[in-house]
């Protein structure tokens, strides 16, 4: 493979990023702050596959609500900004005493999210 074929495999390798949050439910106080992770892999900076788990606790600790999604995304990035639109599809549990339902969810994603550009940098 020539050093130039190679530039351009380097350019769509997968770029993966890992992220932790805290949710602040809102409006009804009787959920907790809960806390998740997601994991992302961009392919060719355009496409995108997304996993995510969530668990959200009741105030009195006698009942979760724990989700778990995978996401397929498309992401436009201009310039600082990248908006991004998908489809997913998610399995949630809540329960409260020993109460429990799972279900799941299709889910429509539409965001932005700003990123900071390292181009250039050394």
């Amino acid at each position: 493979m020539t050093d130039s074929a190679a530039q351009k495999l380097a350019q769509y390798e997968a770029d993966k990023r890992a992220r932790a949050f805290v949710t602040f439910p809102s409006p009804d106080p009787s959920w907790a702050r809960g806390f998740g992770a997601a994991l992302t892999t961009t392919f060719f900076g355009v496409t995108a596959l997304e996993a995510e788990a969530a668990r959200v606790p009741l105030e009195t600790a006698t009942g979760t609500m724990t989700s778990f999604t995978a996401n397929a995304l498309v992401q436009l990035p201009i310039a600082a900004l990248v908006p991004y639109f998908g489809v997913g599809f998610g399995v949630y549990r809540q329960s409260i005493s020993d109460l429990g339902e799972t279900s799941t969810s299709v889910d429509f994603v539409s965001c932005s999210s700003a990123q900071q550009r390292l181009d250039g940098c050394q």
